[in-house]
């Protein structure tokens, strides 16, 4: 029987003067070698329950926090809720390591990632005090400690610096790092989003700590990214028997690395089993939902089951859950491989409605001499009606060429052509109706409203500067815009913080469907939801592009959602155009060998 190394019993967390618990009687157990996963969609308690291990939690918030924290170290259990100062920072030190979900916040800019790393040993090795301040101030002092002790001081510390120099580039190797000694040099901007990840993670490793508290560490990366990064994690987890408790609020993503998981909601744990618990025989409704909403890698849907497929009269009459299977509901919505391809061929048939002929883009950083390539030749049409998905890892150009079709960049060579004219190339008056024609939708909801304007301004505004309606129906068309998105006229008098995440993409999709465009451009629009609140957006935007004859160009790193969304699907890398070709006969026999491998590496 595996002992638990760590222990959250009847946790309750609330603001003082608040009768409601933001985290309810929560219990929770991590074994030795076990990887335990805590899910939930945002506002669940998560990643609060996560701080509260090691008293993370601001004290500015007036929270209270009861039950008990137990940590098993040396044969003894420490509550580590009521530890002091100096204890729970012993074993921040050197028994829990932790990984936040955003790795450049969590990097300091100023220090090298080696630097970095290096506090991380000398916090945690038993060096004598005498030789710890003598590296930490040697950088300054040196001279003057030369000057007094001789040689002696620079001995210690190059004894030191080497030894942990050392130890650094054994984990950078062991994290997959790339160029592990150039980068021990590299201040963090100088990385992509998934070095950077790995070097949060070898800072939290190196100390050899007992437990690894991850908090959503994959969720600013590319799915590519995360893929790589939980199998290298999982590997080192199962050489070094680590305990992981892992925080996320995607379900199918800790499939791959979970030995345990627990579904939070509402501050209440309402389930908890293994992964063929959770996944063949969920006990609770909101558990199904959740299984329900993330699309299908291995199959095209019509539509994504949400709950609203749930509901029903039952057998007594009565509105509300019904138990209906899953797997009968995916099989009945689920579009053959043939039907879908004889779809997306009629569509193809329609007007091409925005050409990309042989694009070329550079950019040059301030320090470079070179220019380096974003868009290399890049040739394809999109046609009227057909949603155009484009797939590729972080940095292969996606979001440039969308910005260059939006006539946001210009281009170097080549030439975008929209309803038969070069956009690059229109007048004034010729390009504000282009962007009236061309919108777009950011991932980020919240930072793409002014936070200070009322849902009603924000939506008003595209209709002032494109001068559509005469100024007394506005009001009438600002409220049919909400119930084309699913929300209620009341919406209007909120501001932005006062509304969900996927409340915000809703009001985003409004804004652009304000101007009655013909495309409409997501960048990575719905990455950054909940899976449920996911499912109800792409269920939304496929009502909404029959309804109105939209044309979509779909810019995703997620394949299940590029696979549900488009129609073709055009795979990027390293700046140019791998494949292009229909969704199914991509996902189900890919040409080329880069294809192949992402596919595989998603399965």
């Amino acid at each position: 029987m595996l002992e638990d190394i760590l222990e959250i019993k009847n946790l309750s967390i609330r603001k003082r003067n608040k009768k409601d618990s933001l985290v309810d009687s929560i219990n929770i157990s991590v074994k030795k070698g076990e990887v335990v996963a805590l899910v939930g969609e945002s506002g669940a308690g998560k990643s609060i329950t996560s701080l509260s291990i090691l008293k993370l939690l601001y004290q500015g918030l007036g929270l209270e926090v009861n039950g008990e924290i137990n940590l098993a170290l040396n044969n003894d259990l420490i509550n580590l809720s009521q530890s002091d100062k100096d204890q729970i920072n012993k074993i921040r030190k050197e028994k829990i390591g932790m990984v936040f979900q955003e790795p450049q916040t969590a990097l300091n800019p100023v220090l090298t990632c080696g630097k970095q790393v290096s506090e991380a040993v000398l916090n945690t090795d038993h060096l004598s005090i005498t030789k710890k301040l003598l590296y930490s101030f040697s950088n300054i002092l040196e001279n003057i400690l030369f000057k007094l002790l001789n040689k002696e001081v620079i001995i210690i510390k190059k004894s030191s610096f080497n030894l942990t120099k050392k130890k650094v580039l054994y984990w950078f190797e062991k994290l997959n790092i790339e160029q592990p000694l150039l980068t021990y040099n590299k201040y963090p901007h100088e990385l992509s989003g998934g070095q950077k990840q790995r070097v949060i993670i070898a800072m939290a490793l190196i100390k050899d700590p007992i437990l690894l508290i991850a908090d959503e560490p994959t969720t600013a990366l590319d799915k590519f990214t995360q893929d790589i990064l939980l199998h290298d994690l999982r590997k080192l987890q199962k050489e070094n028997s680590l305990s992981i408790l892992f925080v996320s609020h995607d379900l199918n993503l800790v499939k791959s690395i979970a030995d345990k998981i627990y579904i939070m909601k509402d501050g209440k744990i309402i389930e908890s089993g293994s992964i063929e618990d959770i996944f063949q025989k969920p006990k609770h409704l909101y558990t199904r939902d959740l299984i329900a909403s993330c699309p299908p890698k291995d199959k095209k849907l019509s539509e994504l089951p949400t709950r609203k497929h749930f509901m029903g009269f039952d057998e007594e009459g009565y509105f509300g859950d019904v138990n209906l299977s899953l797997e009968k509901l995916i099989d009945k919505m689920t579009i053959s491989p043939a039907d879908s391809i004889e779809q997306s061929k009629k569509l193809t048939c329609n007007h091409p409605i925005i050409k990309v002929n042989n694009v070329y883009k550079k950019f040059k950083a301030k320090k470079d001499a070179v220019k380096h390539k974003a868009l290399e030749n890049i040739s394809f049409q999109v046609h009227k009606g057909e949603t155009l998905g484009i797939i590729g890892e972080s940095g292969s150009g996606k979001s440039t060429l969308g910005k260059v079709i939006l006539g946001i960049l210009p281009l170097d060579e080549g030439e975008v052509i929209f309803n038969e004219k070069n956009i690059h190339q229109l007048n004034k008056n010729e390009f504000s109706s282009f962007r009236k024609a061309v919108q777009i939708v950011f991932q980020d909801p919240y930072s793409s409203l002014n936070p200070s304007k009322t849902i009603r301004d924000i939506l008003i505004e595209p209709l002032i500067v494109h001068k559509i309606n005469s100024k007394e129906s506005r009001e009438e068309h600002i409220e049919k815009l909400l119930k084309q998105v699913g929300l209620v006229p009341d919406t209007k008098i909120k501001y932005p913080h006062e509304l969900s995440g996927g409340q915000r993409q809703r009001v985003c999709i409004a804004r652009a469907l304000a101007v009655n465009p013909e495309i409409i451009v997501f960048d990575e629009s719905v990455s950054a939801l909940d899976v449920s609140v996911k499912a109800d957006i792409l269920n939304l935007l496929n009502e909404l592009k029959k309804q109105l004859d939209l044309t979509y160009l779909f810019i995703s790193h997620d394949l299940s959602v590029i696979r549900f969304i488009s129609d073709r699907v055009m795979v990027m890398k390293n700046s140019q155009l791998i494949e292009l070709g229909f969704t199914e006969e991509i996902f189900n026999s890919p040409k080329e060998e880069y294809t192949k491998k992402l596919l595989i590496l998603d399965s």
